[in-house]
């Protein structure tokens, strides 16, 4: 009983926390990806923190390694995907892709545009827009 307080206490297997998987892999943000520096650092921190070297370790070692062995199965997949690395690096950046954004002058244009549509009133008025 002892020994399992103090594996415990000593416990230094933390749960990993991140939600930018490079900082989990300790690599530069960047589209253009070194993959094979991916999977060399990827298989080191599997080897670390595989479930199965901890099996002997504290209920809650084990937990936390559980926890880090799938958060880095996760990075690894993120960062390996080109998509979703993209997607990553706007994340980083505080850039919303689902937000649309319009340039004001351009709205501004789209609706003078629609209002002059609006005022034709033949074929050729019209057809004087289209070729503008």
């Amino acid at each position: 009983m002892f020994l399992h307080l103090a594996r415990r206490l000593l416990s230094n297997t933390t749960p990993l926390k991140s939600s930018n998987y490079f900082e989990v892999f300790a690599l530069t943000p960047t589209f253009n990806l070194d993959l094979a520096a991916l999977s060399f650092v990827y298989k080191r921190l599997q080897t670390e923190y595989h479930p199965d070297k901890h099996a002997k370790s504290s209920a809650l070692e084990q937990e936390h390694t559980a926890q880090n062995s799938a958060l880095i199965n996760e990075a690894n997949k993120c960062l390996k995907d080109p998509y979703c690395r993209a997607r990553l690096l706007l994340k980083i950046e505080n850039f919303d892709p689902n937000v649309k954004t319009m340039d004001m002058e351009f709205l501004s244009d789209m609706m003078d545009f629609n209002d002059q549509v609006e005022m034709c009133e033949d074929n050729t008025t019209l057809d004087e827009l289209k070729n503008c």
